[in-house]
């Protein structure tokens, strides 16, 4: 059981509570088609059932959550259709952020970051490698200073966050995603706006290709 949720102003624990389920479901805790019964999710956080409920809201406006007639809120279910059309969003919204970073010189704090991941790679870290992936295109979007398209890349990935788990099950896929990062990179430090474009869009479609190979 996790631990309680210290008492906090109302909208800060509302946030607080929000942001705790959506961590369970991000690192799969509340699995895809699971139940949320806010009683027992506000017992299990030690506050009342305003935030849950409140937090299932905003959860469900996001597309982490959804509702069925009288039958109430569930983890979403993505269909195949519907992931897809995430990876294709994602693409665009990549090779934009990376187009913006060509000719801002070397990309070092990046490319400290896929040494990190081959790190990973080599431990044996699968879930450490994906928290580093999460990071590196976060900081991509923060370097790019593209608030609207970052807020909406960020938005994709939530919805599309187990295919992207799921893509990188195997270390062969770890070693191939990590090798395209280093690509685009190296795209983004020669100035090459229209490659890092086209690299960082292939990036998220051989993402989908790896994920579509798993169905």
């Amino acid at each position: 059981m996790p631990d309680s949720i210290p008492s906090a102003p109302r909208r800060a624990l509302n946030d607080v509570v929000r942001a705790s389920l959506e961590q369970r479901m991000l690192d799969g805790s509340l699995a895809p088609g699971t139940r949320l019964n806010e009683a027992a999710l506000a017992a299990e956080l030690g506050v009342s059932r305003g935030p849950v409920r409140e937090a299932l809201r905003t959860l469900q406006q996001t597309g982490l959550v959804e509702g069925e007639a009288h039958r109430g809120m569930r983890v979403r279910v993505l269909e195949a259709a519907e992931v897809a059309e995430i990876y294709d969003m994602r693409a665009l919204l990549n090779g934009f952020a990376c187009a913006r970073l060509a000719g801002r010189g070397e990309p070092t704090a990046l490319r400290a970051m896929v040494a990190a991941m081959q790190a990973a790679i080599e431990a044996g870290d699968r879930e450490g490698y994906y928290r580093l992936n999460l990071d590196f295109h976060q900081a991509i979007f923060v370097a790019a200073g593209h608030k609207r398209v970052a807020a909406a890349y960020d938005a994709a990935l939530r919805e599309g966050w187990r295919s992207r788990w799921e893509s990188l099950e195997s270390e062969a896929n770890m070693r191939a995603s990590n090798a395209e990062h280093t690509a685009t990179l190296d795209a983004i430090a020669s100035g090459d706006a229209a490659e890092a474009r086209r690299l960082g869009e292939e990036h998220v479609l051989a993402g989908k290709r790896r994920w579509l190979a798993k169905l």
